[in-house]
């Protein structure tokens, strides 16, 4: 059971970290002025190869931008790529991130950043071998619990302050 709420709440993690990456690049893309747009946000368009018409008219810059952010966390519909975010590891949330244009990792302590690494190696683990892991106690299922639920709340404070600081507008109460 304890080792089923760990894969459960590494999924939430997982989930949260690309609805928040979609939630926040399109109240940046509605409210960002064009020559605001962070630097990295438009590396990762521009990488995407949009013609004009895709920049100008249909989906626009906006569009592009968003469409960007949500198939990198979360992939396109069907079984063609891009296929989404494979493990919300440092590594890809980074990334992800980038492409939003703003920093939330950065937010984060050492210890709650090498234990989210922790909770995704924990959770290839078991999701790879069917097994519990050795040694593994009840305790450290509430520690990852724990853990993400304070990482959730320092990453919804940054991103609100960051998009706050791009756009004046906050984007949840």
């Amino acid at each position: 059971m304890f080792v089923a709420a760990v894969v459960l709440t590494y999924a939430a993690w997982e989930g949260y970290v690309e609805d928040l990456a979609v939630e926040v690049t399109r109240h940046l893309a509605k409210d960002t002025r064009p020559e605001n747009v962070p630097a990295t946000a438009r590396k990762a368009i521009e990488a995407m190869q949009p013609s004009q018409w895709e920049y100008s008219v249909h989906p626009g810059w906006k569009g592009l931008w968003t469409r960007c952010v949500t198939e990198y966390a979360k992939g396109t519909e069907g079984d063609k790529p891009p296929f989404g975010m494979n493990t919300a590891n440092a590594k890809n949330t980074i990334a992800l991130f980038e492409r939003v244009g703003v920093d939330v990792w950065g937010a984060l302590e050492e210890a709650d950043k090498s234990g989210i690494e922790s909770l995704v190696r924990l959770r290839g683990e078991v999701a790879h071998t069917g097994g519990t892991p050795t040694n593994f106690k009840k305790g450290l299922a509430q520690e990852h619990l724990a853990r993400v639920k304070r990482v959730v709340e320092l990453i919804d404070q940054a991103a609100k302050l960051k998009t706050h600081a791009l756009t004046g507008t906050h984007p949840w109460p």
